[in-house]
């Protein structure tokens, strides 16, 4: 069983990171301030989209940030691994503060390395059908997770 007890949300933004570079598999690395905005828009499209393919409504209430990370380590079991690796590395190593735009990167860039890979998307432009192909297997479900994180994005 992972152990978030007692990490704030700047370590827990670390482990964000971490997930972030398990699963990233894009092989782009955005550095500039300009390639990391136009990645996260991207990556906020794809949740956005493959949320509206699932008839995700999220609701107004707005989890914690350790709801999150919770979330991806029950529901994405080969998760699990990295996210008790980086929580230890949290807690023996100081964290800088994260602000509420970093968390939501963060969220945002881990949610899409995660479920990317795991969704297929066909589309036709007449009328907009959308043809959505998910992979499943074992205790995954990518549902919650991809649920829990547009509710922690959603604003207002």
């Amino acid at each position: 069983m992972m152990d978030l007890d007692g990490l704030d949300d700047s370590q827990l933004g670390q482990i964000l990171q971490h997930l972030v570079s398990r699963f990233d598999e894009s092989g782009e690395l955005a550095i500039t301030a300009e390639e990391l905005a136009v990645r996260t828009v991207e990556d906020r499209e794809f949740l956005d989209e493959a949320g509206t393919a699932l008839a995700i409504v999220p609701s107004a209430d707005r989890p914690p940030l350790r709801a999150v990370v919770e979330t991806i380590g029950a529901e994405v079991p080969e998760s699990r691994q990295t996210i008790e690796d980086a929580a230890a590395r949290a807690r023996r190593v100081g964290t800088l503060p994260l602000s509420d735009m970093a968390a939501d990167i963060l969220v945002i860039a881990a949610a899409a390395a995660i479920l990317r890979p795991r969704f297929h998307f066909r589309r036709r432009t007449k009328d907009s059908e959308v043809d959505i192909r998910i992979e499943a297997g074992g205790d995954k479900n990518l549902r919650t997770v991809l649920e829990t994180v547009l509710r922690y994005l959603r604003q207002g």
